[in-house]
């Protein structure tokens, strides 16, 4: 049972201990054998209420591709303009 506790690093209680030795021994032995060698499981301390919500991050940029020239903008794409009078290769053409 203790190298039960030790392998997750003081983390499991008497349920996941007891899962983790899969016998059927009665949770409350295990939980009496556990008192009585001063197993107990670490528990996360609370966390204090905080309403700072950070910094905003910088906007990234898109990247920048030379010569890319779009025929349809974003508005006629999202309004279905243009959606299928030509395929998508089509409407967009790299210039040299």
């Amino acid at each position: 049972m203790a190298r039960a506790f030790a392998d997750s690093r003081g983390r499991y209680g008497y349920r996941r201990v007891k899962a983790a030795l899969g016998t059927g021994v009665s949770e409350k032995v295990i939980r009496g054998i556990m008192r009585e060698d001063g197993l107990v499981a670490r528990v996360p301390g609370r966390r204090r209420y905080s309403s700072y919500e950070g910094e905003a991050a910088s906007r990234a940029g898109q990247p920048r591709q030379p010569g890319f020239h779009r025929r349809t903008t974003q508005r006629e794409v999202a309004h279905g303009h243009h959606a299928g009078s030509r395929p998508a290769t089509e409407r967009c053409t790299f210039r040299r």
